[in-house]
């Protein structure tokens, strides 16, 4: 299955914020919408991700109650990894573990059209693996019934 699928089913909203934004609003702004990422835009253009891996690396580095506000922009991970929509969900899921992170921005050529979370990556591993067994059960229930007759 290609990411643009899950994607359609998914219906996640990517957000985002100016790189010259504070992470304490960045920290607002993931709180209220519920997400654990943002993509760091430089007007139009993602120039990165700021999680919640971020706020903690940023505390750790000025534990002074004035890191909360630095531009997202110092604070961000400037190497975005990330999917298009024509890729397979097997190789992104991949990609994540091997990087070790949890959001993964998906772009449509330039444009970004979404952003997937591991749990969907994962529950959607799972409802196939779950679809599979079923399978393989009637398959062995429909030998069993033949060898029978």
């Amino acid at each position: 299955m290609e990411i643009r699928e899950l994607l359609a089913q998914k219906a996640r909203p990517v957000h985002t914020i100016h790189a010259d934004r504070t992470i304490e609003s960045a920290v607002e702004k993931m709180t209220t919408k519920q997400t654990g990422a943002l993509i760091v835009m430089e007007g139009d253009r993602p120039v990165g991700i700021f999680a919640e891996r971020d706020v903690m690396r940023a505390y750790l580095k000025d534990r002074s109650g004035d890191f909360m506000n630095q531009p997202v922009k110092d604070a961000m991970t400037n190497r975005l990894i990330s999917a298009d929509v024509t890729d397979e969900i097997t190789p992104a899921v991949i990609t994540m573990l091997k990087a070790r992170i949890r959001h993964l921005p998906v772009f449509d050529g330039i444009p970004l059209v979404g952003m997937l979370a591991i749990e969907d990556l994962v529950n959607y591993l799972l409802q196939a693996l779950n679809l599979e067994l079923r399978e393989l059960k009637e398959y062995i229930s429909d030998l069993h019934d033949a060898s029978t007759d």
